[in-house]
């Protein structure tokens, strides 16, 4: 004799089925990470910077797209992102080669990378510095005397 066994319960949804829930329906605009919990040590680190250097661009990049303020402190960072975003703050390949590009002396007009604003000093204005100074202290020396 074979027992037929009958479920007791309700029958199962498409959700208790295995089917799982994508959690990127609940980003925010720019967001391409799971929002780290309060109590992270990254995430800490980056709120703390923000709030210190509001213009950070590390800490704006994270702040978005880990989702980590809501409303309109969002809204203002992912404007402050997308404008870095757009002047290739944010591409390190660009970056990369505006530092090439002052390193041989070529002008590159398209150049909005912080370290292009940065300049480095040559071996030729080191040199000079070292023989003004080296002038300096003989004369102090042929002072003293």
């Amino acid at each position: 004799m074979v027992v037929k066994s009958s479920k007791s319960g309700p029958t199962p949804t498409s959700e208790e089925e295995g089917e799982t829930k994508d959690a990127r329906r609940y980003f925010k605009e720019g967001q391409k990470h799971v929002t780290p919990p309060k109590g992270d040590s990254t995430r800490g680190f980056y709120e703390s910077l923000l709030e210190e250097k509001p213009d950070s661009v590390m800490a704006t990049r994270y702040c978005v797209e880990y989702g980590i303020f809501a409303g309109e402190k969002h809204r203002k960072l992912l404007a402050q992102y997308n404008d870095l975003k757009a002047s290739g703050d944010l591409n390190p390949n660009k970056r990369a080669l505006d530092r090439v590009a002052e390193k041989f002396g070529i002008a590159s007009e398209e150049s909005s990378a912080p370290s292009a604003k940065r300049r480095k000093t040559t071996k030729d204005e080191k040199s000079k510095k070292k023989s003004s100074s080296s002038k300096v202290k003989k004369e102090k020396k042929s002072k003293s005397k």
